[in-house]
């Protein structure tokens, strides 16, 4: 859940608990009108009967106002949660994947070349020039192939 979605979240379930506190407040004020005498000299049972029917209109009218701003913000909301993932993909897009991790034992094997064989027909020419255009390092690569590091060095050079 991203932050804007909590955030959300909260502010829903504060207008919630707000509109119950409405409510609850006007059962109360319901309750109060019922059992109390009517007070002659100030209202009428006309005038608190319209009391009663505004402020049930009010609330109604609250209620619907916060359950359209409610169906905005998660429009908003899902409009954000698509730009993110985009953005996401495009930063997982431009960045360079990491060269491959090969756990192998940390040693190096050193071959002589025979004076016959040359750098121009070394058996692991074309894989070395892959790697290294991958973003391998020359110690990386030697590592990974059981070769030395000039050798490596050497191919790509010449290459």
């Amino acid at each position: 859940m991203s932050l804007v979605e909590f955030l959300l979240a909260i502010f829903d379930i504060g207008l919630l608990i707000w509109i119950m506190n409405l409510k609850a407040r006007l059962r109360s004020l319901d309750e109060d009108l019922a059992h109390r005498p009517p007070e002659p000299e100030t209202l009428t049972v006309n005038d608190l009967r319209l009391l009663q029917k505004t402020l049930l209109e009010l609330v109604q009218n609250i209620e619907g106002y916060t359950e359209s701003q409610l169906r905005k913000m998660r429009v908003q909301t899902e409009a954000l949660h698509t730009l993110c993932e985009r953005l996401e993909n495009k930063i997982t897009d431009l960045e360079p994947p990491p060269p491959p991790v090969v756990e192998e034992p940390k040693t190096t094997r050193i071959v002589p070349l025979s004076p016959r064989q040359g750098l121009a027909h070394h058996k692991d020419k074309d894989r070395i020039i892959d790697l290294y255009k991958m973003g391998w390092t020359p110690e990386k690569i030697a590592e990974e192939l059981r070769i030395t590091r000039g050798e490596v060095q050497l191919i790509v050079n010449l290459s």
